[in-house]
């Protein structure tokens, strides 16, 4: 009995158009590659953000865990 021969896949498969980031809560980031997607998660996540679409720039989002009582500290010397 012979097995079958895997095909190597040497490039990446092209796709049509960039993907969308979509920020759904404060921890969770997904891509979606099409507006049927895009519909879906906006129908279940309705406060869902486009944080990054098809070559726009990034909306700045402040990082977790970080305060301004922080950067008002005077510094060592």
């Amino acid at each position: 009995m012979s097995t079958r021969k895997k095909q190597i896949i040497l490039t990446q498969p092209e796709r049509k158009g960039k993907p969308v980031k979509l920020r759904l809560d404060a921890r969770t980031v997904v891509m979606v590659k099409n507006a049927k997607a895009l519909a879906f998660w906006k129908q279940r996540y309705p406060l869902a953000q486009v944080i990054e679409d098809q070559g726009t720039t990034k909306v700045p989002v402040p990082k977790r865990g970080s305060t301004t009582a922080k950067a008002s500290r005077p510094k060592k010397a």
